[in-house]
């Protein structure tokens, strides 16, 4: 039986473990990913090229998709959105990428 979390507290320990595992009815965790030691002291500096942060949206109506995602890769950061038309699959889409510290994501 899976377990369901009621209080608050970071996602990860400080090893970048999991601190909790189960299911909430809201948002509970802090995503603390900047504050997990994925690597040796001495090879810290690369592990924010590795974190990665997004919010995606989509909005469905019977006639057309649209995707938006704003991206924070660590090295720079990505814009990009889609619109399809399910009639004709026609599909157009445009992207950019900034510098990184261009995109601010909430955690």
């Amino acid at each position: 039986m899976e377990i369901e979390l009621t209080s608050s507290s970071p996602l990860l320990t400080p090893s970048g473990d999991l601190a909790q595992i189960g299911w909430a009815r809201q948002a509970l965790l802090d995503c603390n990913l900047e504050q997990a030691a994925f690597y040796p002291p001495a090879l810290r500096f690369i592990q924010r090229y590795r974190l990665k942060r997004w919010d995606y949206y989509a909005v469905f109506t019977p006639r057309r998709f649209f995707s938006a995602t704003i991206a924070d890769l660590g090295y720079a950061a990505n814009v990009f959105v889609y619109t399809l038309d399910w009639s004709t699959s026609a599909l157009h889409e445009e992207g950019l990428i900034l510098p990184a510290s261009s995109v601010h994501l909430p955690r």
